[in-house]
């Protein structure tokens, strides 16, 4: 299952950095294995300011990637998806902030989600 960053809210980097053509890529990449079945890919929003994006992580695992491009989503494909090896080159360091998942439909919505707390930063506002 993979959760794909499609913030364009100039929150994080990653629409200015190739999410879509990440997105695109991936998606052909998977087709062209026959892989769509067995690998969801979902969209969110990733919360995680300044990074240079794009961002995504694989789950089950957690395994969070930034910086891949659509040229690596071949090399990403055989690595993680088939043989469960994450190219380490790519993966995310530190511990990510949490995020926001959002549906596609919702998405459409041009405000929808810019400003919108994720659940953890509104336990954390009011304690704080």
């Amino acid at each position: 299952h993979v959760f794909l960053c499609t913030d364009g809210k100039d929150f994080c980097g990653c629409e200015a950095n190739g999410n879509a053509a990440l997105s695109g890529a991936l998606r052909g990449e998977l087709a062209k294995r026959r892989l769509m079945a067995q690998v969801k890919i979902n969209i969110m929003q990733c919360r995680q300011p300044g990074i240079a994006g794009p961002v995504f992580v694989v789950h089950p695992a957690g395994v969070w990637y930034n910086g891949l491009k659509a040229e690596n989503v071949a090399e990403f494909v055989e690595e993680h998806i088939l043989k469960g090896h994450p190219v380490t080159r790519f993966v995310m360091s530190g511990s990510p902030k949490p995020v926001t998942a959002v549906a596609a439909h919702i998405v459409e919505a041009a405000d929808c989600c810019g400003d919108k707390l994720t659940p953890e930063q509104r336990v954390e506002q009011a304690a704080g």
